[in-house]
């Protein structure tokens, strides 16, 4: 019985260990991408480009078609 007992108790900190892993990976994960998010926004060779709205493409054209 005891040996049963050590197994549970060796396999509950198999699983805290695993999840407590994978935490830490989730959040360097999203750390890697906080950062590339404020380098690009921080970045002053950053250029944005504008269109007017004639210039975008849509979809009216595919939908008077359909009719």
């Amino acid at each position: 019985m005891e040996s049963a007992v050590d197994a549970l108790k060796l396999a509950f900190a198999i699983f805290i260990f695993l999840l407590g892993l994978t935490i830490l990976f989730n959040m360097a994960s999203l750390a890697k991408e906080s950062a590339r998010i404020l380098i690009s926004e921080n970045d002053k060779t950053n250029y944005y480009e504008y269109y007017e709205n004639n210039q975008l493409t849509t979809d009216n054209s595919r939908k008077s078609n359909s009719r």
